[in-house]
C-alpha cells in the first residue's frame, strides 16, 4: 500500500561545535485523499539543543509543508564531544498508525577547557606541607592531565598523589600535593618558598595553566628560646632523667587521601607518630617507621587502623577509612510491546538488556533473570513491570506499564456470555431447519450467531471457540440454501418425471413401443439429473424404478445377462456420483451414493452369485465409502 506521508529532510549529517546552531528544513506531502493534521517529532536528541518552528502542519491532499528545525547544543560540558543519531517522526492526527520517518546523525565537535587552583595557597610548618590541587574539566570531551611542581630558589622537593588524571566533561578531581625541604633550617627565622604548579592538558602543552603557592619552614628551635632557656633546659633534663616517666606516644595524623575511590583505583595512607618504639598498621602494610607515605589499592572499603606502642608497652591507636565506590548498574532498555492490550489471553513481550549488574529481577511474578532476554507474560489487569539491577554499588531500578483495557474478569464474562448466545442461536436455527422446515427464519438465527462473533472479534480480537462455533454457523447457512434451492428442484423434477412416467405407459397401451421407451427413459434420466446435484430422493426413486421396470417388461430383460448389464451401468453411476459429491467435500451425499451401489451389487449376487466385473466396481464403492467417512470425521472434529 502506498505511503500517505511523505517526509524528507534537507540535511541528514549535521556537524557542528557546541554554543552554534545550523537550520535544516523539513518537508512534508500529504498523499491521502482528505485533508489531515500532521504532528512532527525529533527523537534521540535532547529538548535543550533543537528547536522546531511549528510541531504539527495541516495539509490538504497532495498538499506539502515545511517546518524549520534549529540545531543548537549549548556550549556546555553536557554538549559531549561525538555523533548522536537521531529520528524526525511524522504521523497523521486522524490516523496515527500513518507514519513516516527519516534518520540523521548531529556530530558535536570537541572543544577544550578547564581551570586549576590551588588549596590553600599558602603553608607555614615545620614538617611536611600538604596541598591540594582542584582540576575541572570544562570542555565537552574526556581528557587526561599531567602536572608538575619548581621553586625558583631549588630548595623544595615535591610529590603528588597521582601523576595524571583523566576526567569525563564536566568532572573534577582532587588531587595532593606534598611539598618537604630539601634542608629545614635548624635555628633562626623561618625560610620562606614561593614554588609553582602546572597542570599540562593531553591535548595541547601550550594550554598548560600555572597556579602558585607559598610554604615557610620554622627553624627547628627558635634563636632567641635557645639564649633563653639553655641554662633551664640543662637542669631539666637532669630533672627529668631521674624523675619524669616513659611519655605515651602521640599519634601527629593519620589520614587517607582520597578518602574515596573507584574499584582499581589507589589511595595514599600519611602518618607521623612520635615517642613510640613500634608503630604497626593494619591490614598491610604492618611495621612501619614514624613517618612515611604508602599507597594502597583495596578491592573493597577498608578501615586502616594504626597503633602505636611505647617502650614500656603504652599504646594508641587511630584509624583511617577508605571508601571503594563501585558504578551503578545501567539499564540500557526495558520495553513491553505492546503496551496497550485488548484481550487479555493474547500475550505482552517484555524485553531487556543491563549491563554492570550481578543481579536482575523483574517483579511481580518474575524473578531473576538474565542480564539481557526477553519474556512473553499474561497481565490479568493494568500491570507496572519493575526491574531492578543490583551490583556492589547499589540498586538501580526501571518500570514499564503494560495497560489492560478490559480487565481478565470482564473478558472472561463477556466470552462466556458470547458464546452461549451464539450457541442458542445456532441450536435454535438447527431446530427451525430439521424439524420445521422454516429456512429462512433457520438462516436468519445462524446469521445473528455470526454477528455476536464480528462483535466480540472487534472489541477482542480472534478467540478460538467463538470462531470454531462461527464456523459452524456459516457451515449451517450453507446447508440451508442448498435445502433450498433442493426443495424447488424437487416439485419441478417430480412433475415432469410424473409426466413422463404416464405419457409412457399411454404409449405403451397403445403400442407404440418407441414412444414409450423414451419417455420411461426421460423419467429416468429426470432422477439422474436431480440425484448429481442433490443426492437421492425417496419419491422420486420410486418414479425412477417404475419406469425401469417397465423398459425391463417391454425389452424382456429379465436374463442374467441383462440384468448384469443393468447393475454395472447403474454401480458406475453410483460410484461416479458419490466421487463427484467427494470432491465437493458433500460427505453425506457421497455415503448414500456408495452404498446404493453397495446395495445393487448385493441384489445381483443374492440372485445370480459373484460377478468379476461387479465385484470390481463393489470394491471401488466400498474404498469410496470409507474415505468419505474418514473425511466425515476430520472436518467434524
Amino acid at each position: 500500500m502506498a505511503k500517505k506521508i511523505i517526509l524528507s529532510f534537507s540535511q541528514y549529517t549535521i556537524s557542528l561545535e557546541a554554543g552554534a546552531n545550523i537550520k535544516s528544513t523539513i518537508s512534508i506531502i500529504n498523499r491521502g485523499s482528505v485533508v489531515d493534521q500532521f504532528s512532527v517529532e525529533v527523537e534521540g536528541l535532547e529538548e535543550s539543543w533543537y528547536t522546531l518552528s511549528a510541531s504539527s502542519v495541516k495539509l490538504f491532499p497532495g498538499g506539502q509543508e515545511s517546518i524549520t528545525l534549529t540545531i543548537h547544543p549549548p556550549k556546555e560540558s553536557s554538549s559531549k564531544a561525538g555523533k548522536y543519531p537521531f529520528s524526525i517522526k511524522a504521523a497523521s492526527v486522524e490516523n496515527p498508525k500513518e507514519t513516516a520517518t527519516e534518520l540523521g546523525t548531529l556530530e558535536i565537535q570537541p572543544y577544550h577547557e578547564f581551570g586549576a587552583e590551588l588549596h590553600p595557597t599558602q603553608r607555614v610548618t615545620r614538617g611536611e606541607a600538604d596541598f591540594q590541587l582542584t582540576i575541572r574539566n570544562k570542555g565537552n570531551g574526556r581528557e587526561t592531565f599531567k602536572f608538575n611542581a619548581q621553586d625558583e630558589q631549588g630548595g623544595c622537593q615535591f610529590r603528588f598523589e597521582d601523576e595524571e588524571v583523566k576526567l569525563d566533561p564536566g568532572e573534577s578531581s582532587k588531587v595532593g600535593l606534598w611539598v618537604g625541604a630539601k634542608s629545614r633550617p635548624k635555628f633562626g627565622a623561618k625560610k620562606q618558598y614561593s614554588f609553582q604548579v602546572n597542570v599540562v592538558p593531553g591535548w595541547d602543552k601550550e594550554a598548560a595553566q600555572t597556579v602558585a603557592g607559598q610554604v615557610a619552614y620554622l627553624a627547628m628551635v627558635p634563636r632567641w628560646l635557645v639564649r633563653a632557656i639553655v641554662p633551664i633546659i640543662v637542669v631539666i633534663i637532669a630533672g627529668f632523667w631521674f624523675l619524669w616517666p616513659v611519655k605515651e606516644p602521640i599519634i601527629q595524623s593519620f589520614s587517607v587521601s582520597p578518602d574515596s575511590l573507584s574499584p582499581g583505583g589507589s589511595a595514599l595512607l600519611h602518618w607521623e607518630v612520635r615517642q613510640a618504639k613500634n608503630i604497626l598498621i593494619q591490614p598491610e602494610p604492618g611495621n612501619v617507621k614514624a613517618m612515611d607515605t604508602l599507597r594502597v589499592s583495596p578491592e573493597k572499603s577498608t578501615i586502616y587502623t594504626l597503633t602505636a606502642k611505647s617502650r614500656r608497652g603504652v599504646t594508641k591507636q587511630k584509624k583511617a577509612s577508605l571508601v571503594v565506590v563501585y558504578p551503578l548498574p545501567e539499564i540500557i532498555s526495558f520495553e513491553a510491546q505492546p503496551k496497550r492490550v485488548k484481550n487479555p489471553t493474547k500475550g505482552v513481550t517484555l524485553a531487556w538488556k543491563v549491563e554492570k549488574a550481578k543481579k536482575v529481577k523483574i517483579e511481580p511474578d518474575i524473578g531473576d533473570v538474565e542480564a539481557e532476554g526477553s519474556k512473553v507474560v499474561y497481565p490479568e489487569k493494568t500491570t507496572t513491570f519493575t526491574l531492578t539491577a543490583t551490583n556492589e554499588g547499589g540498586d538501580v531500578e526501571n518500570g514499564v506499564e503494560v495497560i489492560l483495557e478490559s480487565d481478565r474478569t470482564s473478558f472472561d464474562k463477556e466470552l462466556q456470555a458470547t458464546g452461549k448466545r451464539m450457541k442458542d442461536y445456532i441450536a435454535t436455527g438447527k431446530h427451525l431447519y430439521s424439524e420445521k422446515h422454516l429456512y429462512d427464519q433457520a438462516v436468519e438465527k445462524f446469521k445473528l450467531s455470526r454477528k455476536e462473533y464480528t462483535k466480540f472479534k472487534g472489541k477482542y480480537g480472534s478467540e478460538s471457540t467463538l470462531k470454531k462455533m462461527d464456523s459452524e454457523a456459516a457451515k449451517w447457512i450453507r446447508e440451508v440454501s442448498l435445502q433450498t434451492n433442493k426443495e424447488s428442484a424437487f416439485k419441478v423434477t417430480k412433475g415432469i418425471m410424473q409426466e413422463k412416467l404416464n405419457s409412457g405407459k399411454a404409449f405403451y397401451q397403445a403400442g407404440r413401443l418407441g414412444e414409450a421407451q423414451k419417455d420411461f427413459e426421460a423419467c429416468i434420466q429426470g432422477y439422474r439429473d436431480f440425484r448429481k446435484k442433490f443426492g437421492k430422493q425417496k419419491d422420486l426413486a420410486a418414479l425412477s424404478a417404475d419406469a425401469q421396470k417397465w423398459i425391463n417388461k417391454m425389452k424382456g430383460e429379465s436374463t442374467k445377462e441383462g440384468l448384469s448389464e443393468e447393475t454395472k451401468k447403474a454401480m458406475k453411476e453410483h460410484n461416479g456420483l458419490g466421487n463427484g459429491f467427494h470432491s465437493k467435500g458433500q460427505y453425506d451425499l457421497a455415503i448414500q451414493e456408495f452404498k446404493s451401489s453397495l446395495e445393487s451389487y448385493e441384489r445381483f449376487k443374492a440372485k445370480f452369485g459373484v460377478d468379476p466385473q461387479l465385484k470390481a466396481l463393489n470394491a471401488e464403492a466400498q474404498e469410496g465409502l470409507e474415505k468419505a467417512k474418514m473425511a466425515k470425521e476430520l472436518e467434524r472434529r
